[in-house]
């Protein structure tokens, strides 16, 4: 009886140690979700929250600028306390909200960043990408934003811009992010791109003729666009007709311009050909949002 019970205890001494070994590594592994080098950080973050709020008395002189968005990122509690006072009706944070989040205030007053609000945060190459998506029954007034994010990202830079819900497909022409910064015209001709070059010279011209068709029969339509300039400044603009939803989706490339932009998204809602370039007799091609922000396409 003595030995039946000596391997009684020892079966349950043996399934009390498994099952220590299954909570331990279970919570090892759940503590490594966080670790951004199991996963990127971009996953674990999100915005805490945000509001928006009128100024008449905004001060651009000590804000940093980018995309046509100006900023001022507020890391602690004496700084917040300067902007307070400037916006009361900024989000509230106490002393002890800077220990785990911060405080970045946007501000524009262009009509192509008006009308927006936050959309999604992710981190790259020790920099905060923060996507503001042009909203206008979420931000009628063209109200500015306070908003409170993790301290995770409060990295060295800061690149804000604007960010719609689409992903451009990738089989027509390659993502645009990936495009070498020297993008030569050979390249570009046998890319499928409609070209306006800086002699006045068009490439690709029957592709513009096909975008516009496609619309014309609400057809789905890819276009990538670049304009080569005389002063050796190239921009990038894809557009993506939806027959569906009946817009155009957008993204601009103006890293090789001045001033130099980072890749912006909009969402247009008609095309217009305004006018015929006097020098080239091509017509120019207009796209317009709800905000009635004018979006020329270099068509010329």
């Amino acid at each position: 009886m003595k030995k039946y019970l000596i391997i009684i205890l020892a079966i349950i001494l043996f399934i009390m140690m498994y099952a220590i070994f299954i909570i331990y590594h279970g919570n090892l592994k759940n503590d490594s979700i966080t670790d951004s080098s199991i996963l990127p950080i971009e996953n674990a973050l999100e915005i805490k929250n945000y509001n928006l709020f009128s100024s008449n008395a905004v001060s651009i002189s000590d804000l940093d600028r980018i995309n046509n968005i100006y900023y001022k990122k507020i890391s602690n509690y004496e700084e917040y306390q300067i902007y307070k006072n400037k916006f009361a009706d900024i989000l509230d944070m106490t002393i002890a909200d800077f220990e785990n989040t911060f405080m970045i205030i946007t501000y524009t007053e262009n009509v192509s960043a008006s009308h927006l609000v936050p959309y999604k945060i992710d981190i790259r190459d020790n920099t905060l990408y923060l996507g503001m998506e042009k909203n206008f029954s979420k931000n009628q007034n063209n109200a500015q934003s306070s908003i409170i994010l993790p301290k995770e990202a409060n990295v060295d830079n800061t690149i804000i811009y604007q960010c719609i819900d689409f992903t451009f497909p990738t089989d027509t022409y390659a993502d645009i992010t990936s495009l070498p910064e020297d993008y030569p015209l050979e390249q570009a001709q046998k890319d499928f791109c409609y070209i306006s070059y800086k002699d006045g010279q068009v490439y690709n011209d029957d592709i513009l003729t096909s975008f516009l068709d496609a619309v014309n029969h609400n057809e789905d339509y890819y276009i990538r666009m670049i304009r080569y300039s005389s002063d050796n400044q190239t921009i990038i603009t894809d557009v993506y007709y939806s027959s569906e939803n009946q817009v155009f989706y957008v993204c601009q490339d103006g890293s090789r311009a001045f001033p130099q932009t980072t890749f912006n998204y909009y969402t247009f809602t008609s095309l217009e050909k305004r006018f015929y370039n006097s020098f080239t007799n091509r017509p120019v091609y207009y796209l317009t949002d709800e905000t009635q922000y004018d979006f020329v396409l270099y068509t010329d």
